[in-house]
């Protein structure tokens, strides 16, 4: 890999020791559809997306919905579909 592709790569933390992770996951683990703003009250994430990604990192499959619009901002809702392996 080279030195730009480092610079780029994400920083993301491990399912194993973080907390906020283990939290966006368990509401996940619910079932269903769940928007940001379900999944910041539950975990009070200020991050959400960044939460959903660095689980991505973690080999967790998880499905985006775009919902539509709401008050004029774009509403995302997120589905666990399994892990990868």
């Amino acid at each position: 890999m080279s030195e730009t592709e480092k610079r780029k790569e994400m920083h993301y933390g491990s399912i194993e020791t973080s907390e906020q992770l283990k939290a966006t996951l368990a509401v996940l683990q619910q079932g269903g559809i769940r928007t940001t703003a379900t999944i910041r009250r539950a975990t009070r994430s200020q991050a959400v997306h960044s939460d959903i990604a660095a689980l991505r990192k973690n080999d967790i499959l998880i499905r985006t919905h775009a919902l539509g619009k709401k008050r004029g901002r774009r509403v995302y809702g997120y589905e666990l579909v399994g892990v990868k392996g």
